[in-house]
Order: structure tokens, then C-alpha cells, then sequence
């Protein structure tokens, strides 16, 4: 424990070992001062010995007015939405050991984050819950989102399912809720839609995933004409059943209007919901035109057809045709880069793509 006047350091990571799928976890320690205290540890991912742990889903906001936590008895600098959730839960029982990326990983390790958002897939749907945290004191907001939790909750203890006439203009409308920053969000696309169990917190209130689809979902639910992020989450996460894993174009082009602060997340970001076979290696050290372009001779070598053309501002689009089964038929990802593809690498992959399927080679 730390004396009083001891002066904390920067915290040091525990390492990995080589060669093994293993995460940090943080372990919350009871509230005893005025920081928020913990401790990370090394385990393997699935194995025997790691723990049961939740995982949380959260924005982490601008990186202004950093917070201090005590992390390994050394220091660590974290956003406030993220700090406003620790402060809220730090007491709570319920919640010993959490994996939150921000904390786990290791951020100006590029090396560290090559290794880990490939484990991203693994990482959430293990945990035996996953916390969508959206927002304490700092967010903008989170007020209103909060009373809107505790109105659903209420109005699923009743059985009231009917649902909420947008033309009275109620603050609890499920439009106005759906379109809070926090679902248009990138990232927790993947870790809403691999969880096993969702909790919804908004700074006090907490409630069910399955019980705010109730509400979200009512007779005469208004699904379809959703903001188009939100649109794609909800309709691929009904009730409380995992994802079946998608194609790549798939997954590309169904949340391509979600909010990315790193252009390269727009493919890195969303890989845990495509399926293994399908994925590009994550590396953060090259710049998002060739993340982007990564992920085209990818859907090429795969047998994805395509087309090109030249956009208003001068970017350059590929179009690429995929089924969807449910209903079946035909959509179609666009993909923009910056600058068209060289042929000679599209050929390339496409001719990498035969060989493996049809010579297995």
C-alpha cells in the first residue's frame, strides 16, 4: 500500500508471454482514498484459471482534463467518461475483475496493439457480461439518458410495452435515445454484438439488454427508419443472442457510417465480426489508405466481384456485390480510397484468390 507521501510513477505493464493469447484483466480494489485504485494481471484467454470478468463498451471522449488512477502502484492518466464510470462502480460488488482497453492495453505500444484487437473477438465474448456504459457527470447529456433508462425500466416492470407516440415530443421517445453518441460509435458495434449478456448503465441507472429491445421493439417499433448505425446494431443484436460471424463486405458496409476518431479502425475496428478466414492482419504502423486498400484485395482474393469509379472530391470508390440471406438478395459495399488501386495488385489477388480455392495452393 502507498504511504501518503510516496510518489507514484508511471505504471508499468505486466508482460506478456510469447506465443500465448493472453489479456490483461484490472482488478477494482475497494475505495480507500481519493483514487481510484486497482491492479492488472496476465491471464490466458478461455484457460481454467482466468476468471469470470466483465468487459465494458464505452466512448472514450476527448482526451481533455486527464484523471489520475493508481494502476500496479503507479500512475495512469485516463479520459473522464471513462474515470466517471470508475468511480461509479468502484464500490460495487459485483464487479471485481473488467477488461477496459483504455486500461488493459498497453496504447503507445503500436507493437502491443497489432497483438491485441485481433484478441478483441475472444476478449468479449468470454466475458460473462459486457457493460455498455453510457455516460456519468462529463458526458453531454447522460442526464436525460439516465431518466430514459429508469422510464423503461418502469415501464417493463408494468408490462406496458405499448409504444411511445413520437408526436407527443416525450424526452423518453426511442428515437432521441437512440441517437446519443454512444451507439453511433464504432467500436461498440463488435462488442455489443459478441456479448453474452449486455447491462446498460447510465450513470446510477442500470438495465437489461433484453428488457430495452422490449421496449425498442414494441408493437409498432420503428426499427427501419433508425439512424443507420444504430439501424444495423439493433436489427443483427435482437433479444439476447450473440452474432453469427459475416462476410467481410458485409460487415464493411453495415457500419460504414459509424464514428471512427482512427481511420484505420474503420476495418481494424469492426474485424471481430467477420469471419476468421476473411480477416486482415492488424498493423497499426501503416496509414488508413492501405488499411483501406488491404481490405479491397482481400474481398477480391476472396471471389467478391467489383467495380470502380471516381467520386465527386476525387476519392476513388470500389463497389463490391454481396448475398445477405435474411432476406435473401444482393447489397452492395462501397469502399472509398483515396486513390484508385494499382491493377496489377487487384490481378494479383484475384489470381491468389483461384489458386487457393480451386488448387489449394
Amino acid at each position: 500500500m502507498l504511504t501518503p507521501n510516496e510518489v507514484l510513477t508511471p505504471l508499468r505493464y505486466p508482460p506478456f508471454k510469447s506465443g500465448q493469447h493472453q489479456f490483461r484483466l484490472l482488478k477494482l480494489l475497494p475505495a480507500q482514498s481519493d483514487r481510484i485504485s486497482g491492479t492488472l494481471e496476465v491471464f490466458n484467454i478461455g484457460a481454467v484459471n482466468c476468471p469470470r470478468y466483465q468487459a465494458l463498451s464505452y466512448q472514450w471522449g476527448p482526451e481533455v482534463s486527464l484523471q489520475k488512477i493508481t494502476v500496479n502502484n503507479g500512475y495512469l492518466e485516463i479520459r473522464p467518461n471513462l474515470f466517471d464510470f470508475l468511480a461509479q462502480v468502484e464500490s460495487d460488488s459485483n464487479i471485481e475483475y473488467i477488461w477496459i482497453d483504455q486500461i488493459c492495453i498497453d496504447q503507445s505500444s503500436v507493437q502491443e496493439r497489432n497483438a491485441q484487437v485481433p484478441l478483441m473477438d475472444q476478449i468479449y465474448t468470454f466475458a460473462f457480461r459486457v457493460i455498455a456504459w453510457l455516460g456519468g457527470p462529463s458526458s453531454d447529456g447522460s442526464r436525460m439518458l439516465e431518466e430514459t433508462l429508469r422510464f423503461y425500466k418502469q415501464k417493463v416492470a408494468s408490462n406496458d410495452l405499448s409504444p411511445i407516440d413520437p408526436s407527443e415530443r416525450s424526452p423518453h421517445d426511442p428515437w432521441r435515445f437512440i441517437k446519443a453518441t454512444y451507439w453511433g460509435r464504432g467500436w461498440i458495434q463488435q462488442e455489443l454484438l459478441l456479448a453474452k449478456n449486455i447491462t446498460l448503465r447510465c450513470g446510477s441507472e442500470s438495465m437489461e439488454w433484453a428488457d430495452l429491445t422490449k421496449i425498442l421493439e414494441g408493437p409498432k417499433g420503428p426499427i427501419e427508419q433508425w439512424p443507420y448505425a444504430s439501424f444495423s446494431l439493433f436489427r443483427l443484436r435482437r433479444g439476447n443472442t450473440p452474432l453469427q460471424l459475416l462476410p467481410l463486405p458485409h460487415v464493411l458496409d453495415a457500419f460504414s457510417r459509424c464514428q471512427w476518431t482512427d481511420g484505420r479502425d474503420r476495418v481494424f475496428g469492426l474485424l471481430a465480426l467477420v469471419r476468421p478466414g476473411e480477416r486482415i492482419e492488424v498493423d497499426y504502423g501503416l496509414d488508413p489508405y492501405e488499411v483501406m486498400k488491404a481490405a479491397v484485395l482481400k474481398c477480391v482474393e476472396l471471389g467478391f466481384d467489383y467495380g470502380g469509379c471516381i467520386g465527386e472530391n476525387g476519392s476513388y470508390t470500389y463497389t463490391i456485390p454481396y448475398n445477405v440471406p435474411e432476406p435473401p438478395g444482393k447489397l452492395l459495399c462501397d469502399l472509398k480510397l483515396e486513390r484508385p488501386i494499382p491493377v496489377a495488385e487487384l490481378r494479383r489477388a484475384r489470381w491468389s484468390g483461384i489458386r487457393r480455392r480451386w488448387l489449394g495452393i
